[in-house]
């Protein structure tokens, strides 16, 4: 077992909080711990919503840049600002999906979402081989919620995502690929896998994910020719900002390996 293998494990023995890593290095596995267990997605499923909408746009199923008016009904609370702006509000797709991303609106997401559609949200990850990823509700959605829909993902499978949109993938061209790192890495929560990334040689593109109990990051790091995939995934906090500690931590370790190699 490995050095970093070793500290993320120790890091996690030390919390009683559920936790899922699985980080690459160079393509290569090198930390694997409940990498196939199934957790609340949070916002991270927004990254597959995301690359359904690309794939859509291509295949001409729908249009990124028509515009989409956003009435007060379709608005609802959480993260994000749309709901926070007055007056008349009119983005395009496009603009939706990087307010989905970047501060991970959960207006955004739904408009996004009801345009590309569950089920074909749903078959991309099958497609991708996510087996263990599923759609089931809209974002705050609190009466699916009480009806035991929730939405599910795991640290392998929001791996296989990152890889489909950095690494050449049959399911989408380069151009779109480089345009949704860019919306990744544009991302406005940085206080968790990439807390500790000083160095400006390093690049992170990432999309964290929050709940009440659950905190998620996955993301890729680019430095110089070496690049590293993480995935961490926690639930059953008692408290969110333990979570927030554990995957800087683990940041901070993916950097220094990187550094260090």
């Amino acid at each position: 077992m490995n050095s970093i293998h070793n500290k993320i494990d120790n890091l996690i023995t030390k919390t009683t909080a559920s936790a899922s890593v699985s980080i690459l290095f160079n393509n290569r596995s090198i930390v694997s711990i409940n990498h196939n267990h199934p957790f609340r997605a949070a916002s991270i499923i927004k990254v597959p919503i995301m690359m359904e909408a690309f794939r859509q746009d291509r295949d001409g199923l729908l249009n990124l840049d028509d515009p989409h008016p956003i009435s007060p009904s379709e608005s609802v609370g959480g993260a994000g600002v749309i709901h926070y702006l007055s007056g008349q509000q009119n983005y395009t797709l496009r603009q939706l999906i990087e307010l989905m991303i970047i501060v991970s609106d959960n207006t955004a997401a739904n408009l996004v979402l009801k345009a590309v559609g569950m089920e074909s949200v749903n078959s991309l990850m099958k497609q991708l081989d996510c087996q263990d990823s599923a759609l089931e509700r809209f974002f705050m959605d609190h009466s699916a919620i009480e009806k035991g829909f929730e939405n599910r993902t795991t640290a392998q499978d929001m791996m296989t995502c990152f890889l489909a949109i950095n690494e050449p993938h049959p399911l989408f061209t380069k151009e779109e690929q480089k345009t949704m790192r860019q919306i990744l890495y544009n991302q406005q929560f940085k206080d968790m896998l990439g807390s500790f990334t000083s160095s400006k040689e390093i690049e992170i593109f990432h999309k964290t994910g929050e709940l009440e109990g659950a905190q998620h990051d996955v993301g890729v790091f680019k430095y110089r020719s070496e690049t590293v995939y993480a995935a961490v995934l926690t639930d059953d906090l008692a408290r969110n900002q333990e979570g927030r500690e554990l995957i800087a931590s683990i940041g901070q370790l993916v950097v220094d390996h990187l550094l260090d190699d």
